[in-house]
């Protein structure tokens, strides 16, 4: 634990925002006695109880950073380190100048793969001297160095006895990921932001998202740095980095700026908004699947199976109504909690992938005919959760992946909880159940009107292990 310390000591001697985070899980750390702060709310409650970042941030005595225990009974190692949250807080705190490292149990890590928003790490033995792990080391010496040092690429800096290995290093694997352009329609923003109509061949530059609240004591002041697009080669700014502790001790470092592009659009007028660009594009009708029959724009209501009794038919739930479009999943995620408690219209995220990119689609209501999604959106149009109603809006999205039959909500909503934990939005749709009181659910993610369109949610599942099928979406009727 000393040597996970003296790392973030001399970070903080460099740069004056650094936050060192305790998210060791296999046993009681050292990390909070060693700095004489006590154990309370921490980085778990942040991620999963809604703690705020600032609040439970504390200052050590006679040290020059910030200090989070691991705070609450943590979930499972996969849910906790893959959390997409790791990927906002780290972004966002980078645009603040500030840097975040996370210490974690290096087998705690290489299990649950690398954390969201962090690329390479810096790996020490026991004893603290510097070793590789394959793949995606990064010399201590080179991170430690001041930035005109590690820019440059001459000597070491001052460094401690601990960062003087030769170990060498590779690239990470891949990449970021490439920005290009979609077709589909944003939706409905909450406030004005000017935007400029282009050809659907122009790529969008792309932007940084709003940085969070500031969570350092009112002494200290955090400018956020004017937007700019940060390389491997420089990042005098972007030092985000997790100490991996017990065995090694690895830092991770943050790889790219997370930019919160707006969906495309066609050259038409814009309705201005904070998070979202408007799109005309014509309707065309719901579109079949390759070899597929498309279902009829108003009688989309093919039965299942008869079902045993008097229990009530489930009936093909083809259409739902685009409510906005992010190219954020927490943005989306946000969006759509906003209506959660609703019970009379479910709502739900499904991620599209359109010209290359991911966008991910807010969507209302789970309609069998098209007649009846146009009433659903006159209605939200009404109550002001949709600003404009349009035909386009109205979208086939028959399509989803099955995670099963449930016989009640509760063992239901598990399942949706532990998938929002790995980064998948799934919802529940009531099912002609077996029991005697008939409250089955059926749990699905996505919705989506071909195969194709569900590409990003399929390798993400298939990422998380999860053998699931996409299916068409089927169900109780809602009344």
């Amino acid at each position: 634990m000393a040597t996970a310390i003296d790392i973030v000591r001399k970070l903080a001697s460099q740069r004056p925002k650094v936050v060192l985070a305790d998210i060791q899980l296999r046993q009681p750390s050292s990390l909070a006695a060693t700095l004489g702060v006590e154990e309370g709310e921490g980085i778990v409650d942040v991620l999963f109880r809604g703690a705020s970042f600032s609040a439970v941030a504390h200052e050590p005595e006679s040290e020059s950073f910030f200090f989070l225990t691991l705070g609450g009974e943590p979930p499972p190692r996969q849910i906790f380190l893959r959390h997409p949250r790791w990927e906002k807080i780290a972004s966002r705190l980078a645009q603040t100048d500030a840097h975040l490292l996370p210490c974690v149990a290096s087998d705690d890590l290489l299990e649950a793969g690398p954390i969201p928003g962090f690329e390479s790490c810096i790996v020490l033995n026991a004893t603290g001297q510097e070793i590789e792990l394959p793949e995606g080391a990064r010399r201590l010496a080179e991170f430690l160095a001041p930035p005109e040092v590690r820019e440059e690429g001459r000597g070491r800096g001052d460094l401690p006895s601990f960062a003087a290995s030769d170990a060498t290093t590779r690239p990470m694997p891949g990449g970021p990921p490439r920005t290009s352009r979609e077709d589909e329609a944003p939706e409905d923003r909450t406030a004005a932001q000017p935007s400029e109509p282009e050809p659907v061949e122009a790529a969008p530059a792309p932007g940084l998202a709003p940085p969070e609240d500031r969570w350092a004591s009112p002494e200290r002041s955090f400018p956020a740095p004017p937007p700019s697009l940060v390389t491997r080669r420089r990042r005098r700014s972007l030092v985000p980095a997790v100490a991996i502790t017990l065995a090694a001790i690895a830092a991770v470092v943050l790889w790219r700026t997370i930019g919160v592009a707006p969906e495309p659009e066609e050259p038409a007028p814009v309705q201005a908004a904070a998070e979202t660009t408007d799109v005309n594009e014509p309707t065309t009708g719901p579109v079949a699947a390759p070899n597929e029959a498309a279902p009829p724009a108003s009688t989309a209501t093919a039965e299942a199976e008869p079902t045993a009794g008097s229990r009530r038919s489930e009936v093909s739930l083809p259409y739902s109504v685009v409510i906005a479009s992010y190219s954020s999943f927490d943005d989306a995620l946000t969006r759509r909690e906003d209506w959660a408690s609703r019970e009379d219209v479910p709502f739900y995220v499904a991620p599209t992938v359109v010209r290359g990119v991911v966008y991910y689609r807010v969507f209302a209501g789970l309609l069998p005919d098209r007649d009846r999604a146009e009433e659903l959106m006159d209605r939200l149009v009404s109550e002001g959760i949709k600003e404009t109603g349009r035909a386009w809006d109205v979208r086939p999205a028959r399509l989803a992946f099955d995670f099963g039959i449930f016989p009640n909500a509760e063992e239901a909503q598990q399942v949706v909880d532990t998938l929002l934990g790995q980064g998948i939005h799934a919802y529940l749709v009531p099912a002609a159940g077996a029991a005697a009181n008939g409250s089955a659910y059926h749990v699905y993610a996505g919705g989506y009107e071909k195969p194709e369109d569900a590409a990003p949610l399929r390798e993400r599942l298939e990422s998380l292990g999860h053998d699931v099928e996409l299916v068409e979406r089927v169900g109780l009727e809602l009344p």
